[in-house]
C-alpha cells in the first residue's frame, strides 16, 4: 500500500512537473509572441509617423499652390473688372464723338439744336474719373 502511495506520489509529481513545464513553455511562447507583436506595432507607429510627415508636407505644398490659384483668379477679376470698365468708357467716347462729329458736320435735323462744345465738354467732365481726366478735357480748345 505505501508503494503504490509512494508511486501515486511520484506520478503525482511528475504530472505537476510536466504540467509546469508545458504552462513555462507556453507563457514562454506567449511573451516571445507577445514581445513579436509590440515590436510590429513600433514599426507600424514608426511607418505611421513618416507617413504623417509625409502628407503634412503634401497638405502644405497644396495650400500654397491653392494661395497661387486664388490669387490668379482675383487678378483675372480685376483684370475683367478693368476691361469692362475701358469698354464701357470706349463706348461712351465712341457715342461723344458721334455727337460731336454731327454738331461739326451740320448733319443735324434742322430745327433741333446740336450740342456745343462746352455742352460737350460739361458732359465728357461729369464722366472724368480721375484729376488727370479733367485737366485734360480742360486743356482741349474748340
Amino acid at each position: 500500500l505505501l508503494g503504490k502511495f509512494k508511486s501515486f506520489n511520484e506520478s503525482l509529481i511528475q504530472n505537476s512537473l510536466d504540467g509546469s513545464a508545458i504552462v513555462t513553455k507556453e507563457v514562454e511562447n506567449g511573451i516571445e509572441e507577445e514581445e513579436k507583436a509590440i515590436e510590429s506595432l513600433l514599426c507600424v507607429s514608426g511607418t505611421y509617423e513618416g507617413l504623417s510627415k509625409d502628407v503634412i508636407k503634401a497638405v502644405r505644398a497644396m495650400n500654397i499652390d491653392l494661395d497661387g490659384i486664388l490669387e490668379s483668379l482675383q487678378f483675372q477679376d480685376i483684370t475683367r473688372q478693368m476691361i469692362e470698365g475701358v469698354q464701357a468708357m470706349l463706348s461712351d467716347a465712341s457715342s461723344d464723338i458721334s455727337i460731336l462729329g454731327a454738331a461739326v458736320m451740320g448733319s443735324e435735323a434742322p430745327g433741333s439744336k446740336a450740342p456745343g462744345v462746352e455742352e460737350l465738354r460739361a458732359l465728357l467732365l461729369s464722366r472724368a474719373h480721375t484729376q488727370g481726366e479733367k485737366i485734360a478735357i480742360k486743356e482741349v480748345r474748340a
